[in-house]
């Protein structure tokens, strides 16, 4: 079943328009937030598409005034795959939890409230999940501003290139050939 054909099933279930087909590198299903959770519980029971498995959910930051999460679904019974999108205004984002449907959603929202700021109400842990809990903001928008130091530790490196042109310290500065003796191992790379 084609993205086009789930989209159809979606709008008789709940109501024409209910969701868009959005094409880009893989085509998805753009539903509105307050349809987003009632739209998971149908695909996933629904016995022509069984979209059982959530194999990942994430943010993006699509400036200047919007915010969008991803969740990406596999059918193990079918053989068939589907993406969903949701946008959301970036003044205050938020997307309904779908950890009620598959509740190792609850991971991966927490990662875009962590990374991005997104909140999903109805996730009952909606914590911290890579970063301490003293920081501060959300790194991965793009109007983030990555502060000097955090408890007196650097946060900012020299650029990549700068570091290769000089060197690190008991390593050669990438001008240099290889020191010798470092030739493949017999039978191709990697041995």
């Amino acid at each position: 079943m084609d993205c086009l054909e789930m989209a159809r099933r979606i709008d008789a279930r709940l109501g024409a328009g209910a969701a868009t087909v959005w094409e880009d590198l893989e085509p998805q299903l753009l539903l509105p937030a307050g349809k987003l959770v009632e739209a998971c519980v149908f695909l996933r029971d629904d016995p022509d598409t069984r979209l059982d498995y959530l194999r990942c959910l994430t943010g993006l930051d699509l400036p200047p005034d919007a915010m969008a999460v991803v969740i990406h679904l596999v059918s193990t019974v079918r053989r068939h795959r589907l993406a969903l999108r949701v946008e959301t205004p970036r003044e205050k984002p938020a997307v309904p939890s779908v950890a009620c449907v598959w509740p190792g959603a609850g991971w991966f929202e927490r990662e875009a409230w962590d990374l991005l700021g997104i909140d999903f109400p109805g996730n009952g842990d909606l914590r911290r999940i890579l970063l301490p809990d003293e920081w501060v903001g959300h790194p991965l928008r793009k109007d983030y501003a990555e502060s000097r130091a955090f408890f007196n530790i650097p946060t900012q490196r020299p650029e990549s290139l700068e570091v290769v042109a000089r060197g690190t310290p008991g390593r050669p500065a990438a001008a240099e050939p290889p020191a010798a003796g470092c030739e493949p191992a017999p039978g191709g790379e990697g041995g």
